[in-house]
Protein backbone atom coordinates (compact mmCIF):
# COMPACT_ATOMS: atom_id res chain seq x y z
CA UNK A 1 0.00 0.00 0.00
CA UNK A 2 1.05 3.38 -0.85
CA UNK A 3 0.70 6.70 0.85
CA UNK A 4 1.73 10.07 0.19
CA UNK A 5 3.87 8.45 -2.77
CA UNK A 6 1.02 10.61 -5.88
CA UNK A 7 4.13 13.06 -6.38
CA UNK A 8 6.92 10.56 -7.39
CA UNK A 9 4.44 8.14 -9.66
CA UNK A 10 3.01 11.03 -11.52
CA UNK A 11 6.57 12.19 -12.63
CA UNK A 12 7.56 8.17 -13.28
CA UNK A 13 4.34 8.69 -15.42
CA UNK A 14 5.77 11.40 -17.17
CA UNK A 15 8.63 9.41 -18.13
CA UNK A 16 6.62 6.99 -19.50
CA UNK A 17 4.69 9.06 -21.47
CA UNK A 18 7.61 11.05 -23.04
CA UNK A 19 8.80 7.75 -24.39
CA UNK A 20 5.48 7.11 -26.28
CA UNK A 21 6.22 9.94 -27.66
CA UNK A 22 9.77 8.83 -28.69
CA UNK A 23 11.63 10.87 -26.13
CA UNK A 24 13.64 8.64 -23.82
CA UNK A 25 14.62 10.16 -20.18
CA UNK A 26 15.91 8.46 -16.82
CA UNK A 27 14.26 8.73 -13.39
CA UNK A 28 16.44 8.07 -10.22
CA UNK A 29 14.59 6.93 -6.79
CA UNK A 30 17.01 8.05 -3.77
CA UNK A 31 16.66 7.31 0.10
CA UNK A 32 17.27 5.36 3.22
CA UNK A 33 16.31 1.95 3.92
CA UNK A 34 12.47 1.29 4.11
CA UNK A 35 11.66 4.73 2.23
CA UNK A 36 9.35 2.60 -0.53
CA UNK A 37 12.19 2.71 -2.89
CA UNK A 38 11.30 -0.49 -4.42
CA UNK A 39 6.91 -0.37 -3.65
CA UNK A 40 7.30 2.74 -5.99
CA UNK A 41 9.15 0.76 -8.51
CA UNK A 42 7.21 -2.00 -8.54
CA UNK A 43 3.79 0.65 -8.76
CA UNK A 44 5.39 1.97 -11.63
CA UNK A 45 5.81 -1.50 -13.46
CA UNK A 46 2.12 -2.16 -13.11
CA UNK A 47 1.11 1.13 -14.08
CA UNK A 48 2.75 1.39 -17.26
CA UNK A 49 1.99 -2.36 -17.78
CA UNK A 50 -0.66 -1.91 -20.25
CA UNK A 51 1.17 0.55 -22.82
CA UNK A 52 4.31 -0.32 -22.58
CA UNK A 53 7.04 -3.23 -22.40
CA UNK A 54 8.07 -3.42 -18.96
CA UNK A 55 12.02 -4.81 -18.28
CA UNK A 56 12.35 -5.61 -14.63
CA UNK A 57 16.37 -5.80 -13.21
CA UNK A 58 16.65 -6.27 -9.16
CA UNK A 59 21.01 -5.98 -8.03
CA UNK A 60 22.06 -8.02 -5.14
CA UNK A 61 25.37 -7.84 -3.16
CA UNK A 62 25.81 -11.46 -4.36
CA UNK A 63 25.59 -10.58 -7.95
CA UNK A 64 27.91 -7.85 -8.15
CA UNK A 65 30.87 -10.07 -9.80
CA UNK A 66 28.67 -11.52 -12.82
CA UNK A 67 29.47 -9.16 -15.42
CA UNK A 68 26.43 -8.04 -17.41
CA UNK A 69 24.03 -9.71 -14.59
CA UNK A 70 21.43 -6.79 -14.73
CA UNK A 71 21.95 -6.79 -18.65
CA UNK A 72 20.99 -10.71 -18.82
CA UNK A 73 17.99 -9.97 -16.46
CA UNK A 74 16.72 -6.77 -18.52
CA UNK A 75 16.81 -8.53 -21.80
CA UNK A 76 16.85 -11.92 -21.34
CA UNK A 77 13.05 -11.90 -21.28
CA UNK A 78 12.75 -10.00 -24.58
CA UNK A 79 11.19 -12.47 -27.92
CA UNK A 80 13.92 -14.07 -29.85
CA UNK A 81 12.35 -11.93 -32.70
CA UNK A 82 13.45 -8.34 -31.09
CA UNK A 83 17.14 -9.46 -30.79
CA UNK A 84 19.77 -8.23 -32.95
CA UNK A 85 23.00 -8.76 -31.00
CA UNK A 86 26.46 -7.76 -32.37
CA UNK A 87 28.73 -10.25 -33.68
CA UNK A 88 31.93 -10.40 -34.88
CA UNK A 89 33.33 -6.69 -33.46
CA UNK A 90 36.34 -7.61 -36.46
CA UNK A 91 34.14 -8.20 -39.14
CA UNK A 92 31.22 -5.86 -37.78
CA UNK A 93 28.59 -8.50 -38.27
CA UNK A 94 25.51 -8.58 -35.91
CA UNK A 95 23.77 -11.91 -35.39
CA UNK A 96 19.75 -12.79 -34.52
CA UNK A 97 20.29 -15.48 -32.03
CA UNK A 98 17.89 -18.20 -31.70
CA UNK A 99 16.18 -17.83 -28.19
CA UNK A 100 16.08 -14.69 -25.89
CA UNK A 101 19.25 -16.32 -23.55
CA UNK A 102 21.29 -15.20 -26.43
CA UNK A 103 23.05 -12.48 -24.91
CA UNK A 104 26.86 -11.43 -25.07
CA UNK A 105 28.12 -14.20 -22.32
CA UNK A 106 28.92 -12.87 -18.46
CA UNK A 107 33.12 -12.70 -18.48
CA UNK A 108 34.93 -10.81 -15.60
CA UNK A 109 33.59 -8.13 -14.12
CA UNK A 110 36.79 -6.11 -14.04
CA UNK A 111 37.09 -6.50 -17.77
CA UNK A 112 36.44 -3.52 -19.84
CA UNK A 113 33.33 -3.67 -21.98
CA UNK A 114 33.99 -2.68 -25.41
CA UNK A 115 31.98 0.83 -27.07
CA UNK A 116 31.12 -2.40 -29.97
CA UNK A 117 29.56 -4.13 -27.25
CA UNK A 118 27.62 -1.37 -25.77
CA UNK A 119 26.77 0.13 -29.12
CA UNK A 120 25.38 -3.29 -30.18
CA UNK A 121 23.34 -3.64 -26.72
CA UNK A 122 21.71 -0.24 -27.21
CA UNK A 123 20.84 -1.18 -30.82
CA UNK A 124 18.95 -4.04 -29.28
CA UNK A 125 17.02 -1.55 -27.04
CA UNK A 126 16.24 0.37 -30.29
CA UNK A 127 15.16 -2.32 -32.20
CA UNK A 128 12.70 -3.40 -28.92
CA UNK A 129 11.14 -0.24 -28.74
CA UNK A 130 10.97 0.49 -32.22
CA UNK A 131 6.98 -0.53 -32.02
CA UNK A 132 6.30 -0.36 -28.48
CA UNK A 133 7.76 1.60 -26.05
CA UNK A 134 9.45 -0.07 -23.21
CA UNK A 135 10.17 0.69 -19.73
CA UNK A 136 13.64 -0.44 -17.26
CA UNK A 137 13.03 -0.93 -13.98
CA UNK A 138 16.37 -1.74 -11.89
CA UNK A 139 16.08 -2.59 -8.14
CA UNK A 140 19.01 -1.05 -6.20
CA UNK A 141 21.14 0.51 -8.50
CA UNK A 142 23.86 0.63 -5.87
CA UNK A 143 24.76 -3.17 -6.15
CA UNK A 144 24.70 -3.80 -10.30
CA UNK A 145 27.71 -5.25 -11.77
CA UNK A 146 30.33 -2.74 -12.87
CA UNK A 147 29.35 -3.27 -16.63
CA UNK A 148 26.00 -3.07 -16.73
CA UNK A 149 26.24 0.48 -14.91
CA UNK A 150 28.73 1.06 -17.95
CA UNK A 151 25.71 0.28 -20.10
CA UNK A 152 23.14 2.21 -18.22
CA UNK A 153 25.13 4.77 -18.30
CA UNK A 154 25.98 4.72 -21.85
CA UNK A 155 22.50 4.58 -22.52
CA UNK A 156 20.66 7.38 -19.97
CA UNK A 157 24.22 9.77 -21.97
CA UNK A 158 22.63 8.56 -25.83
CA UNK A 159 18.59 8.67 -25.43
CA UNK A 160 18.46 10.51 -29.25
CA UNK A 161 16.08 7.90 -31.27
CA UNK A 162 15.00 5.52 -28.51
CA UNK A 163 11.51 5.24 -26.94
CA UNK A 164 12.75 4.38 -22.94
CA UNK A 165 12.14 5.50 -19.68
CA UNK A 166 14.98 4.45 -17.45
CA UNK A 167 13.63 4.26 -13.71
CA UNK A 168 16.30 2.57 -10.72
CA UNK A 169 16.35 2.84 -7.07
CA UNK A 170 19.26 4.16 -5.24
CA UNK A 171 20.04 3.54 -1.47
CA UNK A 172 21.54 6.05 0.75
CA UNK A 173 24.81 5.64 2.58
CA UNK A 174 26.15 2.37 0.31
CA UNK A 175 29.42 3.52 -0.50
CA UNK A 176 29.20 2.08 -4.05
CA UNK A 177 26.22 4.56 -4.53
CA UNK A 178 29.06 7.35 -4.84
CA UNK A 179 30.58 5.34 -7.83
CA UNK A 180 31.25 7.65 -11.13
CA UNK A 181 28.94 5.48 -13.18
CA UNK A 182 25.92 5.85 -10.86
CA UNK A 183 27.06 9.64 -10.51
CA UNK A 184 27.11 9.54 -14.56
CA UNK A 185 23.66 8.37 -14.31
CA UNK A 186 22.07 10.70 -11.29
CA UNK A 187 23.65 13.70 -13.40
CA UNK A 188 21.25 12.46 -16.46
CA UNK A 189 17.95 11.45 -14.24
CA UNK A 190 15.49 12.99 -13.00
CA UNK A 191 16.02 12.59 -9.14
CA UNK A 192 13.49 12.10 -6.38
CA UNK A 193 13.84 11.72 -2.99
CA UNK A 194 10.43 9.86 -1.69
CA UNK A 195 9.56 12.37 1.64
CA UNK A 196 8.97 10.60 5.13
CA UNK A 197 5.08 10.05 5.56
CA UNK A 198 2.79 12.18 7.83
CA UNK A 199 0.84 11.59 10.80
CA UNK A 200 -1.76 10.92 8.88
CA UNK A 201 -0.24 8.64 6.51
CA UNK A 202 1.22 6.85 9.46
CA UNK A 203 -2.39 6.96 10.61
CA UNK A 204 -3.55 4.85 7.52
CA UNK A 205 -1.08 3.09 7.16
CA UNK A 206 -1.72 1.65 10.83
CA UNK A 207 -5.39 1.11 10.27
CA UNK A 208 -4.66 -0.79 6.50
CA UNK A 209 -2.33 -3.33 8.80
CA UNK A 210 -4.56 -3.80 11.30
CA UNK A 211 -7.87 -3.04 10.06
CA UNK A 212 -8.84 -0.80 12.56
CA UNK A 213 -7.98 3.37 13.13
CA UNK A 214 -4.95 4.38 15.94
CA UNK A 215 -6.30 6.36 18.30
CA UNK A 216 -4.33 10.27 17.76
CA UNK A 217 -1.44 9.18 21.00
CA UNK A 218 -0.86 5.95 19.60
CA UNK A 219 -0.46 7.16 16.07
CA UNK A 220 2.17 10.15 16.91
CA UNK A 221 3.78 7.56 19.03
CA UNK A 222 4.38 5.38 16.05
CA UNK A 223 4.82 8.48 13.64
CA UNK A 224 7.79 9.67 16.28
CA UNK A 225 9.32 6.17 16.81
CA UNK A 226 9.37 5.42 13.09
CA UNK A 227 10.49 8.65 11.82
CA UNK A 228 7.75 8.71 9.30
CA UNK A 229 9.54 5.59 7.79
CA UNK A 230 6.71 3.26 5.58
CA UNK A 231 8.40 0.10 5.88
CA UNK A 232 8.99 0.60 10.01
CA UNK A 233 5.35 2.14 10.59
CA UNK A 234 3.51 -0.38 10.27
CA UNK A 235 5.10 -3.51 11.29
CA UNK A 236 7.60 -1.89 14.23
CA UNK A 237 4.02 -0.54 15.54
CA UNK A 238 2.83 -3.99 15.78
CA UNK A 239 5.06 -4.89 18.55
CA UNK A 240 3.10 -2.56 20.92
CA UNK A 241 0.03 -3.23 19.65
Amino acid sequence: MLYERETELARIETAVRRAQEGRSSAVLLTGPLGIGRSTLLQEAGVRSAATSRVLRANAAPMEQDFALGIVHQLMGSLPAGDLTLPGDQETGGTTRPDHPGDLPDPGDQGAPVSEATLHGLRSVLAEACATTPVLILVDDLQWADIPSLRWLAYLTRRPHGLRVAVVCTLRDGDPRAQHPLIRDIADAADVLRPAALSTAATRALIHHHFGEPADDSYAHACHETCAGNPSSSGPSCATWH
